[in-house]
């Protein structure tokens, strides 16, 4: 028992201080226990152990690291390039280098994410508030389409420059029918791509908001005029009197037009009807404005004196 725990000892204990230094560790301090002891023993044994769980969790995590360097740099279409050996346990200068290489990498990463998300919200917004479809054979309709948080999508810099060029053409108020003949070569997954041919011209999305806003505010002038035309009542005169790009859409605009013509087109046929009722109203607004008059006290007072100074003014004239 004493020779196994003395080989033991001496066996064990140049494997701890060699695994310490892998770590970065000081060697083990002896000094607290007798040697060759019982006592040294086990302390070297649970040493042992947990310095060989500690190395495979350090080793672990260094090749989930490059796993991630690779993976994010595929995704943004850069080269890993060379990456340290995995099976020995790095020093703190590589250590710190890799990890501010996935900072940095996950940080382009995400800006892409973002600016990719933001112009997809734009076109959606465009296409949803102006009624508009792409077509099926655009480019447009495939980023419109896109699922941008597939944990496999490519953001490589021709995916964002495709991206942005059809972004442009659709929402940036300084671009206008900006036709796109190109081929468009879309990174779906890691390993293959769709490409898709577009012949594209649209309104931009600035100037639709402007042609919006002055055809909806020319229909509510006309839409007044009407209601009053064919006396439609104040409870049912619904319409805002402005078009609100954050909540109105082209179905909006339809709508209002679509109740200027209906209205246009019901005056128009019932337009002696409604002449008749307009002579009638001014008669009786007439007969209200006298029934007025007559009705106030002080229309009665000093008529005497009011006709004697009229008569003077005329008698001088």
């Amino acid at each position: 028992m004493v020779k196994c725990v003395k080989a033991s000892v001496n066996e064990w204990l140049p494997e701890i201080n060699g695994m310490r230094a892998e770590l970065h560790l000081p060697p083990f301090e002896v000094y607290h226990y007798p040697a060759e002891s019982v006592g040294l023993y086990r302390a070297l044994d649970k040493e042992r152990q947990r310095l060989k769980s500690l190395k495979e969790d350090r080793v672990n995590g260094q090749r989930q690291m490059v796993d991630e360097v690779r993976s994010i740099a595929m995704r943004i279409g850069e080269e890993a390039g060379e990456l340290p050996d995995v099976q020995k346990v790095w020093e703190n200068d590589i250590l710190t280098t890799l990890q501010e290489r996935v900072v940095e990498l996950s940080r382009e990463l995400s800006e892409r994410i973002g600016k990719a998300r933001q112009w997809q919200t734009d076109l959606q917004r465009w296409f949803h508030q102006t009624g508009k479809k792409p077509e099926d054979d655009d480019a447009t309709k495939v980023f419109l389409e896109l699922d941008l948080e597939d944990p496999e999508r490519v953001f490589d810099q021709s995916f964002m420059d495709n991206f942005k060029d059809v972004h442009q053409s659709v929402c940036n108020p300084i671009l206008r029918f900006i036709p796109l003949f190109r081929f468009c070569i879309i990174p779906s997954r890691l390993d293959d791509h769709v490409v898709i041919f577009t012949c594209d011209a649209m309104v931009n999305y600035e100037e639709w908001i402007e042609l919006a806003q002055f055809s909806y505010v020319e229909a509510i002038v006309k839409l007044d005029e009407l209601w009053e035309q064919c006396h439609i009542p104040q409870t049912i005169r619904q319409f805002p009197r402005e078009f609100n790009p954050s909540t109105h859409t082209a179905s909006d605009l339809a709508k209002i037009q679509q109740e200027v013509e209906k209205l246009s087109r019901f005056h128009q046929e019932r337009q002696d009807v409604y002449a008749k009722l307009k002579e009638w109203k001014t008669l009786w607004m007439e007969k209200v404005e006298y029934e007025s008059h007559a009705s106030d006290k002080s229309a009665y007072t000093n008529r005497g004196g009011q006709l004697q100074v009229t008569l003077q003014v005329y008698i001088r004239s």
